[in-house]
Parts: structure tokens; C-alpha cells; sequence
């Protein structure tokens, strides 16, 4: 069984995160999916796994395919997210390479603002800053891509997790009816069993009334 989802993407460059997981399952969480480009290319492919993540970035305009194939049978429910981040590689490109030094130097920047401000502490706001005016754009947008990456880490996090907890429930759920259901079945086998032996004993130990005989003379 397979189950095919689509995205047209009109820009190259573009970041795909795109990570999957398996939340319930009649035998096994196993499950196969790819990933194909506008030019029916596998970029991925999973070799069965419950859970897995895959980063990549377009080099082509056009509908990439996400699919899903449950080749072990049984229904399976799977939860996936797809993020699509279009300004990836400009800001790649102004985060990580106009300010790939003050990325390396954030700390000592941000001493040298500390000390800069301590020393000029009897002028005006704008002349303590005038000259590191470019030096602290460059670090504000440094802490905003940085602030951006680790929220969107947290958000996965809190993703992950609560799939962690639904799938639990889900394993927890079939082990509760299936133990309930040999449960049942145990008691329902000790009453017929009980049932046949006392029939048996009862048929066993029985013996017919003897009839008394009268003779008239």
C-alpha cells in the first residue's frame, strides 16, 4: 500500500525538512518511504524504520514527491511534518557568509560593547554606538538566526515527544485488550472445564435405583 503526498516548490535553494514517524501499527511500527525531485529522482529512501529525518535543499523548481509504502501489512497510522524554509539560502548567505566573523567572535564582540560603553559612559547613546553602528546589526542578526534555529529545534523536540507519547498509548492500548482478551478467554475455558468434570464425576460415581421386587403367594 502506498500513499503519495506533493509539494511544488517554484524556487531553487529552498531548505526541506522533512522527518516522519510511525504512531501505530497491528504488528510493528515498521514503515519505507522517498523522496523524489521533479525529475522522478530518488533523493531518498528508507530501508524500513520507525522514525527518521531528512534535510536537504532543492536544485530544482518543480513538485517533489513524499511517499509512504507499507509493504508489512496491517494498517498503520504515521505522523509526518514537512517544513519549507524559501529564505534559506539568503540567509545563509548573510548569516553565514558576511558575518561568518562576527559569528566566530560573537562573545569578544560583545565584550568589546561592554568595554566600549564603560569607557565612553559620559556620551551620548548615539556616540558610544556611532562606530560599532554595522557591528551590532551584524550581531543582532546573528542572535536573531541563532534565537530562530533553536526555537525551531524546540519545536521538533515538542513534536518528537508528544509522537513519543501517542505511540506509547497506542502499545499500551493493544497489550491492555489483548491481555483482557486472553484474560477472558482463560476464564471462560476454567468454567467449561469445571463444567465437563463435574459432568464426568457426577456420571462417574452415579448409579441407577434398584427396584424392589414383590411376590404374592
Amino acid at each position: 500500500m502506498e500513499n503519495g503526498f506533493h509539494e511544488f516548490l517554484n524556487k531553487t535553494d529552498t531548505k526541506v525538512s522533512f522527518q516522519f514517524e510511525c504512531s501505530e501499527g497491528s504488528e510493528d511500527f515498521i514503515i519505507f518511504s522517498s523522496v523524489e525531485d521533479p525529475n522522478f529522482v530518488k533523493i531518498y529512501e528508507s530501508a524500513g524504520v520507525e522514525e527518521d529525518v531528512f534535510d536537504f535543499v532543492t536544485e530544482v523548481e518543480g513538485e517533489y514527491s513524499f511517499c509512504f509504502f507499507n509493504e508489512a501489512g496491517g494498517k498503520k497510522e504515521v505522523n509526518f511534518n514537512i517544513e519549507i524554509d524559501s529564505d534559506y539560502f539568503e540567509n545563509s548567505r548573510d548569516f553565514k557568509g558576511e558575518y561568518t566573523e562576527e559569528a566566530r567572535n560573537a562573545d569578544t564582540l560583545l565584550n568589546r560593547f561592554v568595554r566600549g560603553s564603560e569607557e565612553k559612559t559620559f556620551l551620548s547613546e548615539e556616540e558610544i554606538f556611532k562606530d560599532d553602528e554595522s557591528d551590532l546589526n551584524s550581531l543582532l542578526r546573528l542572535k536573531i538566526f541563532s534565537l530562530d534555529a533553536s526555537l525551531n529545534n524546540f519545536t521538533n523536540i515538542i513534536d518528537r515527544v508528544s509522537l513519543e507519547r501517542h505511540r506509547n498509548q497506542h502499545v499500551g492500548d493493544i497489550l491492555l485488550t489483548n491481555l483482557i482478551s486472553w484474560s477472558l478467554i482463560r476464564v471462560w475455558f476454567v468454567i467449561c472445564w469445571s463444567a465437563c468434570q463435574v459432568y464426568y464425576l457426577k456420571r462417574l460415581f452415579y448409579s441407577k435405583p434398584s427396584k424392589d421386587l414383590k411376590i404374592s403367594i
